[in-house]
């Protein structure tokens, strides 16, 4: 068994989308919706969302230079983010929040495991550098080492444009997520919303949960958002086992000095 397993989002670090979006800003495509008007979480998920559905609907065209015009834009665009994310890390302009530091030794007493959807490198440089030892942090969404495998919101694992390999890389990191759900005592959901354009992480949920002997579920978000992300976990738990789900509000992110650099 495992004591505690956290699954963590974008609610433990700082200024986490600022690099995303001029990720999405600076790539250079065209021909997909206003980039420009790329400017908050939300209108970002909604770009994501678009180029997902437009990629999938060349699959079906028969033009092979539109297929692979989409195919560099959706390249493009990862590595555009991937880059803007570890110049972001490498500048201190994006960090992981002190309050998830503390509730985090507070939590993960005894055998612990770290999941995250995160693309960044901040919670495995962090890991390293407490153990000095190679992070075993969980990237299930893929991360910046490699933008190719980088899952957006939205997409699946089995998209038609996806290679074999890829598709055999992702699926073993979603049956190690419910491996690892299956076998915890404890669930931290830490500043991660469960959404549902995330259809392959609430499917791992689903299948690690069900399989699980009841343990409890720790929610560590904004007070505005903890229940929001209480409804979407309720209908992921099995019928007849109790689950115990317990509220851990935190405060708001307060803005982050960026580190200057000598020179």
């Amino acid at each position: 068994m495992i004591d505690t397993v956290f699954l963590i989002g974008t609610g433990a670090q700082h200024d986490p989308w600022k690099p995303v979006i001029n990720g999405i800003q600076k790539c250079g495509i065209e021909g997909i919706g206003n980039r420009a008007q790329v400017t908050c979480p939300e209108s970002a998920n909604s770009f994501f969302a678009t180029l997902v559905s437009f990629r999938r609907h060349m699959e079906f065209q028969p033009s092979k230079k539109l297929k692979k015009s989409i195919a560099d834009v959706h390249t493009a665009l990862k590595r555009s983010i991937a880059a803007e994310l570890a110049a972001a890390t490498a500048a201190g302009a994006i960090g992981l929040r002190l309050q998830f530091r503390e509730i985090s030794a507070e939590l993960g007493i005894g055998s612990t495991v770290y999941l995250t959807t995160n693309w960044d490198l901040l919670l495995a440089n962090a890991l390293s550098a407490a153990t000095g030892e190679k992070s075993r942090a969980v990237y299930l969404h893929g991360n910046v080492e490699d933008p190719d495998l980088m899952l957006l919101p939205g997409e699946t694992i089995d998209e038609r444009y996806r290679s074999p390999a890829h598709r055999r890389a992702m699926k073993n990191k979603l049956a190690l997520m419910s491996g690892i759900i299956n076998r915890t005592r404890r669930l931290v959901v830490y500043g991660h919303s469960v959404s549902p354009v995330e259809a392959e992480l609430r499917l791992a949920l689903c299948v690690g949960l069900g399989n699980a002997p009841p343990g409890e579920i720790v929610i560590v978000n904004l007070p505005s958002e903890i229940d929001a992300v209480r409804r979407r976990l309720l209908p992921l738990l099995p019928q007849g086992r109790a689950w115990k789900i317990t509220p851990r509000p935190v405060d708001p992110p307060r803005p982050m000095r960026v580190r200057q650099r000598k020179t």
